[in-house]
């Protein structure tokens, strides 16, 4: 996948995010999706703390300064 497009997924995350949009994440995130630091083990239970984080913080939002992204090439001999 291009750098450009990775990008542009993620301008998408913030996207639903922001607007909670939890349908949009659907089309982002695999459902099998783990994240490790908080103990995700599914996009369904991603989609709950989200639903409970805006419940808390209704007027969240979140802003990209910048986005850097670079392709690593290397081979092995």
């Amino acid at each position: 996948m291009s750098l450009e497009k990775n990008k542009a997924i993620i301008r998408k995350m913030f996207e639903a995010f922001n607007k909670q949009n939890l349908d949009a994440l659907d089309e982002l995130i695999a459902p099998d999706y783990v994240d490790h630091p908080r103990q995700f083990r599914s996009l369904k239970s991603y989609k709950q703390h989200l639903t409970k984080f805006y419940k808390s913080f209704p007027d969240s939002h979140e802003t990209i300064d910048d986005i850097i992204a670079k392709e690593i090439r290397y081979a092995f001999i």
